[in-house]
């Protein structure tokens, strides 16, 4: 058999050498020899995390025992496994995450350079939201776009069996790799047609939570987040909020009682429930009729979503047995201190179109 020199004409006859044209396939380039490395290195990292660090999965995601015995089948092996990359990036053992560790103790022990150079930027990866923007003609790498900082990346696709496409929604834990990111040690993904729906959904979550940085948000929140990817917006319930007094509770649970029985939608129910409970937070009440709280609420949230009717404050007090008195003076109340809230809410209201 010939042996074709690299300054040979090629032979598949497009009239260039051979290293010029298919003999270019034959050079593998220090870059992909550094993203092969720390591909592994990472597989590495989450083995050292699982046999370190068994007790220490369990006392983190004991918290979360009643998730785990409400999942599916089907969805129950996915939550234990993208929780555990989350404990092991996120959540510190005295002062270091898993992963700080592990890069810290093994890190200068790679004799490459690039490699070591590389690992040690592993120690502030935390997860995040992203959105496919591009994915090359082979299926190689993909271009993703942070949701929170609309930074983007190439990440290089090493599943075998996804789908994922341009306008994709992807969930995980990128690891600088060089000029490209990998990552740890696989994503999450939903199609272009709830792409949409789902960055809103985490990024609300963001707003309505107490952070201010989206990386302290997701290191801290990652629980809420996936469940939100896995299963969509949680239904609004009283027993998610946590409460000053039972009598507190107590109007929370009839008033959605109550929404729910005239057809109101979850989304007009949830923001009753979140004004109630910013109240209750700024003034805790001392509750000894619930009817009167009840009937204020509900005028209230009826004013706010006029498009399923708006009860007159007679009537109010005809259905829950207090006085027109009564209500009006406590809805007063209730918009004094909640008109900020109330400001955001008929915003949102306007501005997506639930009437």
């Amino acid at each position: 058999m010939k042996v074709i020199g690299r300054n040979d004409l090629c032979t598949c006859g497009s009239g260039k050498k051979y290293k010029r044209c298919c003999g270019r396939s034959a050079v593998v380039s220090i870059d992909q020899v550094v993203e092969n490395e720390l591909n592994d290195v990472q597989h590495d990292v989450f083995q050292y995390a699982l046999h370190m660090y068994d007790d220490f999965f369990d006392d983190v995601l004991e918290e979360y025992t009643y998730i785990f015995d409400e999942l599916p089948d089907d969805v129950y092996d996915l939550f234990s496994f993208f929780s555990r990359v989350w404990v092991i990036s996120s959540v510190p053992v005295d002062n270091k995450t898993i992963l700080e560790e592990y890069v810290d103790a093994y890190g200068p022990k790679y004799s490459r350079p690039r490699t070591r150079d590389l690992i040690q930027r592993w120690k502030t990866a935390r997860p995040s939201a992203y959105t496919v923007t591009e994915v090359d003609e082979h299926r190689t790498y993909m271009t993703v776009r942070d949701i929170f900082t609309e930074v983007e990346y190439q990440v290089r696709i090493y599943e075998t069996e996804t789908d994922v496409n341009a306008g994709y929604f992807v969930f995980g834990t990128l690891l600088p790799a060089g000029a490209n990111s990998i990552f740890f040690p696989t994503f999450l993904e939903l199609p272009s047609e709830f792409a949409g729906e789902m960055r809103e959904l985490i990024l609300e979550l963001f707003d309505n939570s107490d952070e201010v940085n989206p990386v302290d948000f997701m290191s801290r929140e990652f629980i809420d987040v996936f469940m939100v990817f896995m299963f969509g917006k949680p239904t609004a319930s009283a027993e998610s909020y946590d409460w000053k007094s039972p009598k507190q509770l107590e109007v929370a649970e009839l008033f959605q009682i109550r929404m729910k029985e005239y057809g109101y939608e979850e989304e007009i129910v949830g923001i009753g429930l979140s004004l109630w409970h910013s109240y209750c937070e700024h003034k805790n009440p001392r509750i000894i009729k619930t009817g009167i709280y009840e009937a204020a609420l509900v005028y209230m949230v009826e004013k706010i979503y006029p498009y399923g009717g708006i009860s007159t404050q007679e009537e109010l007090a005809q259905e829950f047995d207090v006085s027109v008195g009564s209500i009006s003076t406590k809805f007063k109340e209730l918009e004094k201190v909640l008109h900020e809230d109330i400001a955001k809410y008929e915003g949102i209201i306007e501005d997506s179109g639930l009437e």
